[in-house]
């Protein structure tokens, strides 16, 4: 009884102590802010605004551990983001930056130690039609981004599918979409990074400036070598594209034979035409093959006509099968993991809206996002690339395994070839170009059970799965159950990346629990 009664004062006093350290380094920090302009609102604790602080602390996922941060500072300037790293390395207080709130391993939600340096206002977008780029804060979501270039002009970019992504951490990651097979990863689109080292510095990093910086920040990810605060992008004439999506529908117990196909299928497609881009996903209701084939008159001119003839031939006996034709904006809108909800006529005989009204209507949706919408839910993600071809005979165990999926759960398959394959490995921080596809496990829940049921099942399909594992995991959906998540990040690019990392941030400020050291 005794030793209970030990164990729990010693507990408090050690909780007390390190609020009451905490508390001391906020007032410095926060005089520090004052000193050098920084409006107070700007700066939000639980004791300064409660109700502000407990918005801005929105934690969607309810897996992690609910976390409370000293503050949470809302920049709108380069000159606010130096302020804060000289402010908080003077303090000792740790920064984490947090753009769009979507880290899949909770890392932009900090720690009760730190401050939160949140993007959102930091969300411009200015476009450059004659030169063909855009310039974005990290705080912009992948929705506003989408309408902001459509309504300007037509223009696009190839990015994700869920529109309360923010574009800080989507581009530093890689930046994957169903696009990429023509256009490349984000990363490839970049023309310049913008961002505020860890001495408070302004540095912009492209092909002629701090190029080691440059090389590091493309694929860099969660890794933390600097605090972006914009990015150049190229983008392309989206308005004059013509898409082609064809869909073919199988039972579940077709999973191997159509996995062994879509092995042999991406040969044809590299040999035929690498710009096409196929993925698999499975689920409850049984495997989905979609192609997605793009033709832009500037980079890829060819029909759909040969795709189309030979994607029955490579998987065959479709249950259902599906071809449309699309505009680029109205494939992005279709395939978007957020959506607007359209009305119906209320009455017998009115007039129905024109397409333009939906398409305006979702675009404004998209323009008006914030991070805060996004549901409350358990959701879990794992992934993994595989670089060595898979064939049917090899996957009875992982067919047994598939056929116990829970219906929240999904695994999909996602082609790295065309556009992507093109860099070297060593090219840039992103390491994975050599990957034929990656895996992606994705399960949510809305309760506790749920959750359990699906992260059950996760962990006994990556345990069968581990032959096609390549060791590399992408860097977008970082896992904290990894123990080697360093050289599954970053592989043979991890030694450069230290040294990087040591001479931006010789003294490690800026860490995070899965950030790149500064030794190893």
């Amino acid at each position: 009884m005794k030793l209970c009664l030990f164990i729990f004062f010693y507990i408090f006093c050690v909780i007390g102590a390190s609020k009451q350290e905490n508390s001391r380094k906020f007032e410095k920090y926060r005089n520090c802010m004052r000193n050098n302009g920084i409006s107070s609102w700007k700066v939000v604790s639980a004791v300064s605004n409660a109700t502000s602080y407990n918005m801005l602390n929105y934690q969607w996922n309810k897996v992690f551990d609910f976390v409370f941060p000293i503050a949470i500072f809302i920049p709108s300037s380069v000159y606010d983001v130096q302020a804060t790293v000289v402010c908080g390395y003077n303090a000792d207080i740790q920064l984490v930056p947090n753009s769009g709130r979507h880290s899949y391993a909770g890392l932009s939600l900090g720690t009760n130690d730190a401050i939160i340096v949140d993007f959102r206002y930091m969300n411009s977008i200015e476009i450059n039609e004659d030169e063909e780029y855009f310039t974005v804060g990290p705080g912009a979501l992948i929705g506003h981004v989408i309408a902001k270039l459509w309504t300007n002009g037509g223009w696009g970019i190839a990015l994700g599918t869920c529109m309360t992504v923010a574009m800080g951490g989507f581009v530093m990651g890689g930046g994957y979409s169903l696009y990429s097979s023509l256009y490349g990863l984000a990363i490839d689109n970049l023309l310049e990074i913008n961002m505020v080292d860890a001495q408070g510095n302004a540095v912009t990093a492209n092909p002629t400036q701090n190029t080691d910086l440059w090389w590091a920040m493309r694929g860099v990810g969660a890794g933390y070598i600097g605090l972006v605060t914009s990015f150049k992008l190229k983008m392309f004439r989206a308005r004059d594209l013509k898409l082609t999506i064809a869909q073919r529908m199988f039972n579940g117990e077709d999973f191997p034979n159509v996995m062994d196909n879509y092995v042999k299928w991406l040969d044809w497609v590299k040999q035929n035409d690498e710009t096409v881009t196929t993925t698999i996903s499975g689920g409850r209701t049984g495997v989905f093959v979609r192609m997605i084939h793009v033709q832009d008159p500037n980079k890829q001119p060819v029909s759909s006509k040969a795709v189309l003839a030979a994607l029955p031939k490579y998987f065959p006996n479709a249950t259902e099968t599906d071809v449309s034709y699309k505009s680029f904006i109205e494939t992005v809108i279709g395939l978007s993991e957020i959506s607007v909800t359209i009305p119906e006529p209320t009455s017998f005989g009115a007039e129905e809206e024109s397409p333009e009204t939906t398409l305006e209507k979702h675009l404004n949706f998209y323009s008006s996002l914030t991070k805060d919408v996004i549901y409350s839910e358990y959701s879990l993600d794992k992934t993994f690339f595989v670089d060595k071809r898979i064939r049917a005979r090899d996957l009875y165990d992982v067919q047994e395994v598939f056929a116990k999926i829970p219906e929240t759960c999904s695994v999909s398959f996602l082609p790295h070839q065309g556009a992507i394959a093109v860099p070297q490995s060593t090219d840039c921080a992103y390491v994975h170009r050599d990957a034929i596809f990656d895996c992606l496990l994705t399960c949510y829940g809305w309760n506790f059970e749920q959750a359990y049921v699906g992260e059950k099942w996760m962990n006994e399909f990556m345990i069968v799965a581990r032959f096609m594992d390549s060791g590399h995991t992408y860097q977008n959906y970082p896992d904290k159950d990894l123990n080697d998540y360093l050289w599954r990040y970053y592989g043979r690019n991890l030694k450069k990346l230290i040294r990087i990392k040591r001479k931006w941030d010789p003294y490690g400020y800026f860490r995070s629990e899965q950030s790149i050291p500064i030794r190893r």
